[in-house]
């Protein structure tokens, strides 16, 4: 008896599985996305969980850099730091002014002359000409109005209007 050759089975097909989505390398240092600039990013758009990001990062520039400041810096820094705060628009008209121009240079492409000229304009409706003017008349007509607040009697009774006697 002879032996016959039987051809092998075939193999079944091999299914291979589809490749997992692998994920993208991480850009190399020189090709990172850029992150945007605080100084220069609108705040008024911004969730309250991106506005705290912006804060912890703002303090933490801040506190780097004055860590290092000589002392003529710092004066620099805190009267910058009071012209902001005490900031109140056309009744501060010089911090009004300042604070103006600081957002002018980080948020719309810098200062000119004729961004600095256009705020001293007293055609300019809402210019540091006409805010100045405006608050020294108020100032003037507000001690008028109220001189003991001025000259610090505010716990002088004032007289009634109505019937002249002492409120």
């Amino acid at each position: 008896m002879q032996k016959t050759k039987r051809n092998p089975a075939p193999e079944p097909e091999t299914i291979t599985p589809a490749a997992a989505p692998q994920p993208k390398p991480e850009p190399a240092p020189s090709q990172a996305l850029p992150t945007p600039d605080p100084l220069r990013t609108c705040l008024s758009g911004l969730s309250p969980e991106q506005r705290e990001t912006l804060r912890v990062r703002f303090l933490a520039m801040i506190l780097k850099a004055i860590a290092e400041m000589d002392i003529h810096s710092l004066q620099s820094v805190a009267q910058l730091t009071d012209m902001v705060e005490n900031e109140q628009g056309c009744s501060t008209p010089a911090e009004n002014l300042v604070h103006g121009l600081v957002a002018t240079h980080y948020l719309y492409g810098g200062i000119t002359p004729e961004t600095v000229a256009r705020e001293l304009d007293p055609e300019n409706t809402d210019g540091f000409r006409l805010n100045f003017d405006e608050a020294v008349d108020v100032t003037r007509r507000f001690s008028a109005t109220y001189p003991e607040l001025i000259n610090g009697r505010q716990g002088e009774p004032k007289p009634d209007p109505i019937s002249h006697t002492a409120a």
